[in-house]
């Protein structure tokens, strides 16, 4: 059992060198309408993670079904109001849809502060923060590259950089080995990079189908948490 363990958490010790490594890995010199792509699955991407999230909190008893279906019900707002999003960048048209995505965003926070989502673990807390502090990062990152300030850009790039590398700093693999929905967490995050890198070196007319295929996906998952929590 002891030899396991050290698997195991050697393992999530490389898996977690590789997420800040990989965090956030655009491809350089990308052509025109990539970085619109590949943040968009990024957002997209993340959205799917956080409903993941909440199941694993769930069976892992450390979120009670009704804050993780009040979640998931969260998690469908953003992802419509990320695929309105989304395909306004695709298709190179005006929308409003930022600042309601941050709306939602918003609600996120307060359902947290007013205890309509409560968690039983402060790590799953925290997990939870990092991933709405992240997806809110990509969505500021998306409408600088709209307005093509590439100053803002390079910022938030770098943002999303150090903050993935200060969740990662956080993570403590010996927990992982003996906290099943630690563990899950910690691998269902990893598989979120993981999935990004995989598309980075892509052509931005591949990721956008990649984009439309995990947002779909992603609904059918939420729909139906939806019906049976």
């Amino acid at each position: 059992m002891k030899v396991q363990k050290q698997i195991v958490t050697g393992a999530l010790a490389a898996i977690l060198i590789l997420s800040t490594i990989f965090a956030g890995c655009a491809k350089k010199n990308p052509e025109p309408g990539y970085k619109k792509a590949f943040y968009s699955a990024q957002l997209v991407y993340g959205i799917d993670t956080l409903g993941d999230l909440f199941q694993i909190f769930k069976v892992g008893d450390v979120m009670q079904a009704a804050s993780a279906k009040s979640a998931v019900g969260f998690t469908e707002r953003g992802l419509v109001v990320a695929d309105e999003v989304t395909k306004a960048l695709e298709d190179g048209l005006p929308t409003d849809g930022f600042a309601r995505a941050r709306g939602v965003i918003a609600l996120f926070k307060d359902a947290v502060a007013n205890n309509v989502i409560t968690f039983k673990d402060e790590r799953a807390a925290n997990i939870y923060a990092n991933s709405v502090a992240t997806i809110e990062i990509t969505l500021n990152l998306l409408e600088a590259i709209k307005a093509n300030n590439q100053p803002e850009v390079a910022r938030l790039e770098l943002q999303r950089k150090e903050k993935a590398k200060a969740a990662t700093a956080k993570i403590s693999p010996r927990l992982a080995a003996t906290i099943p929905w630690y563990q899950e967490a910690i691998v269902r995050v990893t598989q979120l990079v993981t999935d990004v890198a995989v598309l980075s070196p892509g052509v931005a007319p591949d990721i956008w189908k990649a984009v439309h295929t995990k947002s779909a996906a992603t609904h059918q998952e939420n729909a139906a948490r939806l019906a049976s929590w």
